[in-house]
């Protein structure tokens, strides 16, 4: 009897030395709201009530770890998926998921599904894009007027350096993007291309300043490697962006320019030339447990070969936030936004990924109040 204790024992042991060495994180977000669109499909015109799932941030459920290999090496991984709360069905979609290596010497490599460097370079500097809020410039950087930049790459290779003094460097490549990445809704897609894209960021975080600036080159491509001669052949997307704490308060800025180069047209007579994008936002906690965010977006397209009734877009958002944490884990959240667009060119604006279409207006407002809980 005493034997098999003290066997036990042993095992038991081992069996801890074994989970000290590796780790598996559960964690995620349920997030819910109430939201009033006003001006929903033409100015004026209608409005909307919904209750929405990941208005503030993306509800979602993950799982992350790593495994210690030894000689200063480890096993990496993350898998994530969003879970849309307000509907009934199978509405799970994946969101940033991959697996690597990593070397505090000598950086991380990973391989699999991420958000862009400009995503998220944008939501650690801007006061509110990485929500999804109607409060968010967002939608006006992704989604405007037609051309869009992409905030995800598929099937991608990432390297990260290791961090230097607060700079870090960070390179990824992708030879098969899928469409639903591309910086513009009518490329190609991965059924019947090649969307090849290279993308490079340089990172600055130590004390109360982050800074960075981010490149991506996109090249699309039939599977015989000739550009595409209906869609767009290539682009390239830059963004400048940076945060300062003054502690009272948190104010930050950011640039960006998406340049377009193209064999076809996205509809007869409509070629984009380029696009630019600057927005500036400022944060200021009222109590420990309240924040105020208010931030300006303002987006214009530029067209080329245009038909003479063509114009160039323009469109402008602001929004202000308000969150109360009711612990550590758990916001109370409000938000409004006002978005217009002076132009009838392309797809009209709109405030956030569950609002109505406005294919009739260039002008809309919207209303928030939620709960966000992390786990």
């Amino acid at each position: 009897m005493q034997k098999k204790i003290i066997a036990l024992a042993v095992a038991g042991l081992i069996s801890g030395a074994t989970f000290a060495q590796s780790n598996v994180t559960i964690y995620g977000i349920a997030d819910m709201s109430y939201v009033n669109y006003s001006d929903a499909n033409a100015e004026g015109v209608e409005s909307t009530h919904q209750i929405n799932s990941g208005q503030w941030k993306t509800s979602r459920f993950g799982l992350k770890g790593s495994e210690d290999l030894g000689n200063d090496l480890s096993a990496i991984f993350q898998m994530e998926f969003s879970v849309p709360m307000d509907v009934n069905g199978s509405n799970v979609a994946q969101r940033p998921s991959w697996v690597g290596l990593r070397s505090k010497s000598l950086g991380e490599i990973r391989a699999g599904n991420f958000n862009t460097f400009e995503d998220d370079l944008l939501s650690a500097t801007s006061v509110m894009f990485e929500y999804n809020t109607v409060a968010s410039p967002k939608y006006v950087y992704i989604e405007t007027a037609g051309a869009e930049s992409r905030n995800t790459i598929s099937n991608a290779v990432h390297y990260y350096s290791p961090v230097w003094d607060g700079f870090q460097v960070k390179a990824g490549l992708s030879t098969h993007a899928s469409n639903s990445d591309d910086v513009s809704a009518t490329g190609l897609n991965s059924a019947t291309g090649n969307n090849r894209v290279f993308a490079a960021a340089l990172l600055y975080n130590k004390g109360p300043l982050i800074a960075g600036a981010t490149y991506e080159y996109n090249k699309y491509e039939d599977y015989s490697g000739r550009p595409s001669t209906t869609k767009l052949d290539s682009g390239n997307t830059w963004n400048l962006a940076a945060a300062y704490d003054f502690g009272l308060a948190r104010v930050s800025g950011a640039y960006g320019r998406i340049n377009y180069a193209e064999n076809g047209s996205f509809a007869t007579g409509q070629k984009v030339d380029n696009r630019t994008q600057w927005q500036l936002g400022v944060s200021a906690p009222i109590t420990p447990k309240d924040l105020v965010s208010i931030n300006y977006a303002h987006a214009r397209v530029s067209y080329n070969d245009r038909a003479p009734a063509l114009n160039d877009d323009s469109i402008g958002f602001w929004g202000i936030g308000y969150q109360h944490s009711l612990s550590k884990r758990t916001t109370l959240y409000a938000a409004y936004g006002d978005i217009s667009q002076d132009d009838d060119n392309f797809t009209k604006a709109r405030l956030d990924s569950t609002s109505p279409t406005t294919s009739n207006a260039g002008f809309q407002s919207a209303f928030a109040l939620g709960i966000r809980h992390n786990f």
